[in-house]
């Protein structure tokens, strides 16, 4: 029971993530409001929801990037490995969908579309999200965004760097592999 219910973390918290930066993004493609700011606060907001709300429940993943990194470096089991990439990405696109059923009007529905060659796309990414990795695994604690949020609140002003990384990310291009851009 205990997996189903980290399975079902794994799909709510890649859904919702997903869904709320997707619309975010599409609404701000379709009528301008959201802009820049919206985008990556909405961003980070919901990353920091759903690791507050699933991050005991199943380690608050969210990204198939996270889950193989955490395999790579021995802090997560490779048999469940399979169980949660396609749990992430089945939410994914389930977000997706949802985002073009609710606003048809967007034609990108989130995608970011690379400025520079798409090989020097490839390569910023890969980078990006291997930096990324490295600061979860380089960590003696282990995830430290899971860690911020579960602290007494009279620390919490300490996390709003989160949005601050959210907002660079964002500036970066960096997305989710299962979101499929």
């Amino acid at each position: 029971m205990k997996r189903y219910s980290a399975l079902y973390a794994e799909f709510i918290g890649t859904f919702a993530m997903v869904f709320c930066g997707t619309a975010a993004m599409a609404v701000n493609e379709t009528t301008g409001d959201v802009a820049h700011e919206g985008v990556a606060i909405t961003w980070g907001l919901i990353v920091m929801v759903m690791i507050y709300a699933f991050g005991p429940q199943s380690g608050a993943h969210f990204n198939p990037a996270v889950t193989t990194a955490f395999a790579l470096a021995k802090r997560f089991p490779w048999k469940k490995v399979p169980a949660y990439v396609i749990t992430q990405t089945t939410a994914a696109v389930a977000a997706s969908v949802a985002v073009k059923a609710i606003i048809p009007k967007s034609i990108l529905i989130g995608a970011t579309i690379p400025s520079i060659p798409h090989e020097s796309a490839f390569w910023l990414e890969f980078l990006l999200s291997f930096f990324l990795m490295i600061v979860f695994h380089h960590n003696p604690v282990g995830c430290f965004v899971y860690k911020m949020f579960v602290m007494p609140k009279s620390i919490w002003p300490k996390s709003l760097f989160v949005n601050k990384i959210s907002t660079l990310l964002y500036m970066c291009n960096f997305r989710n592999p299962a979101k499929g851009n």
